[in-house]
């Protein structure tokens, strides 16, 4: 499954940041582009730790960039993460706590902000249809070839004005099917049942019976081809960049929605049901225009919900009082008591009429806290994800989440429960969002993506 991702006492390097700090506005009117990967687990990236070469355009990218080692979403499901992300609300401030929730018309985002103060917006989406596409224009849902052309065509004809972009790949999601240029990584001799297919996934999955080593290799096989194809398409992103002129003048964001688990726990390939760092640990790489900072590395815990504040900070845009995030400005100066601020991650899992299992990240530790010992349900079909009333894992130790060690800790447990609690308050206080139309209710469905 690949290396574990760099010890969290990596130390900042020297760069040019320490000689010139990053200020309020030291960006002003530059571009910003975001470019998001569906399910891609930042431990399959060889930036972060990999063994493989699944990544040869990001790891080129990174050496001009701040690569942020311990970034995490807040859910792993792609429109509360997205909406977190662009938003800097956790799902149980957004109310997106599901797919098909739809966030409400007056909560500001990213996109909005942005077009207030004059910039040209555009979304290519591969994935995330009907997730939000607001203040967006143009905006387009895809496959990731048609986003693809769509997202170059749209950078070589723009006329230059300040713009922002956000463009979002289904590869690496399920179905586990990499172009065949793109298929490096598989044993050509392998014969076995595993393809890579929902079919294939949903038996093992359901049969709760583990797959032989080889038939799992050969599908984490197949979604490294998919992380490779990912990052090609990326790369083709940023030559129309670089071809237009438009580096040097833009902030280039790189980032996932959330992971995979792969089988990583509970016999389960998928995402929606995870409560674990195999999903809620996501790549963040930020480049700027002047190449500020590149190369350093940021072990610290960040969060999806600090993206949008530094953006806005950076060029010159204020913040609305609402943000929970917080900007990332101070830490990537390394100021006086910024590592303070970034100690702890939130996240959760939230069944519909039924349930709410909280997590907590600390440096060391990961707590989740399931107090109705609720089931997540993966699958129309069934499936079931089982987690505890109580889990803890020490990351100093147990890296893959393998050990609960909960009994072990209990006046540890009470302090971070306590914790847990005060940040996400009585789920009874919590209405149900507006959901989507009927169409995209029924597509979401049909990618296994609803059970309620």
């Amino acid at each position: 499954m690949g290396a574990s991702t760099p010890s969290a006492s990596t130390t900042l390097s020297n760069t040019p940041l320490a000689i010139q700090k990053l200020k309020p506005g030291h960006y002003a009117g530059k571009n910003i582009v975001i470019v998001s990967v569906d399910t891609l687990r930042a431990d399959h990236l060889k930036l972060y730790g990999y063994g493989r070469d699944t990544s040869p355009r990001l790891d080129q990218i990174a050496k001009q960039s701040i690569t942020f080692e311990r970034a995490r979403a807040p859910r792993g499901l792609t429109w509360p993460s997205l909406v977190a992300m662009f938003t800097s609300l956790y799902p149980k401030s957004s109310n997106v706590r599901s797919n098909g929730d739809l966030l409400a018309e007056d909560v500001p985002t990213l996109a909005s902000l942005l077009e207030t103060h004059g910039y040209a917006t555009a979304a290519f989406l591969g994935n995330a249809c009907g997730v939000f596409t607001r203040n967006f224009d143009p905006s387009f849902c895809g496959t990731d070839e048609a986003v693809q052309e769509k997202a170059v065509t749209w950078i070589d004809q723009h006329d230059g004005s300040p713009f922002f972009l956000w463009v979002h790949y289904k590869a690496p999601h399920e179905e586990y099917l990499p172009p065949a240029k793109y298929d490096l990584f598989t044993e050509p001799n392998y014969s076995g049942p595993a393809n890579g297919k929902r079919e294939y996934l949903d038996e093992v999955i359901l049969s709760e019976k583990v797959p032989e080593a080889s038939d799992l290799s050969h599908v984490v096989n197949l979604y490294d081809g998919e992380v490779l194809y990912s990052d090609a398409l990326m790369g083709e992103v940023w030559d129309a960049l670089s071809k237009r002129g438009f580096l040097d003048d833009t902030i280039f964001v790189f980032t996932s929605d959330h992971g995979e688990e792969l089988l990583q726990h509970n016999n389960y390939y998928y995402h929606s049901c995870s409560v674990y760092d195999a999903v809620l640990h996501i790549p963040l790489v930020i480049r700027f225009p002047d190449r500020a900072g590149g190369g350093m590395r940021v072990p610290q815990l960040v969060q999806n919900i600090d993206i949008a504040p530094t953006l806005l900070e950076l060029v010159g845009v204020d913040r609305p009082a609402g943000f929970e995030g917080q900007s990332l400005r101070p830490l990537i100066n390394g100021e006086p008591g910024a590592n303070e601020n970034f100690t702890r991650s939130f996240a959760e899992y939230h069944r519909r009429d039924v349930g709410w299992i909280g997590m907590i990240r600390t440096d060391r530790w990961h707590y989740v806290y399931n107090p109705e010992e609720i089931t997540p349900v993966c699958r129309p079909k069934g499936d079931h994800f089982e987690v505890s009333r109580t889990e803890l894992y020490d990351h100093a130790k147990d890296s893959r989440e393998e050990h609960n060690v909960a009994i072990e800790h209990a006046d540890l447990i009470a302090d971070l429960q306590r914790e847990l609690l005060e940040a996400f308050g009585r789920q009874s206080d919590y209405e149900p969002a507006e959901r989507a139309d009927l169409r995209v209710i029924e597509q979401l469905k049909a990618m296994g993506y609803l059970v309620q």
